[in-house]
């Protein structure tokens, strides 16, 4: 593939290899989420293109990067829907919502420049809507039940009755 996407034939084929490099970026970078908690940078991904020896298989075009990190919403919302399902886990889909708020806030400024990130700017509201609605109703039932939904329950097991 870096023999065909060299020189000038990577911008011959942009188009065609840009939803593949999309896909892989997404992938990327919800792996990169899952282990630090941030997102992945430009040079990041550019270095994971790369061969054992340095060179860059293709430039990494940063339409491409961008569209490929606006699609980390869709997975961080099923992560975040599961999560606050698990009371252990909850945490972390108030930290997902934090993080999915501050990247379409971040993406935003880029939408008119970018084609087509403007669409994924809706999907991404989209999720974040879908994210903030589950946590704040699990909110809501937590205060009106009194039950502490939002904290695990003390172990009991071994309290004397």
């Amino acid at each position: 593939m870096q023999g065909d996407l060299s020189g000038q034939n990577f911008w011959r084929y942009q188009k065609n290899v840009s939803p593949s490099v999309q896909e892989y970026i997404e992938a990327l970078s919800y792996a990169h989420y899952m282990a630090s908690g941030r997102l992945v940078s430009h040079s990041e991904v550019q270095m994971s293109l790369c061969s054992a020896e340095g060179l860059p298989y293709f430039p990494l075009d940063y339409q491409s990067y961008l569209l490929g990190v606006s699609d980390l919403s869709g997975e961080l919302m099923r992560l975040a829907i599961v999560s606050i399902a698990q009371r252990e886990r909850r945490k972390q889909a108030y930290d997902i919502c934090r993080f999915v708020r501050s990247c379409h806030a971040d993406f935003e400024r880029w939408s008119d420049v970018v084609p087509e990130l403007d669409k994924k700017q809706d999907i991404t509201n989209q999720n974040l809507i879908k994210i903030e609605g589950a946590a704040y109703a699990l909110s809501i039932r937590s205060s009106e039940s009194g039950t502490g939904l939002l904290v695990s329950p003390p172990d009991t097991s071994s309290a004397i009755c």
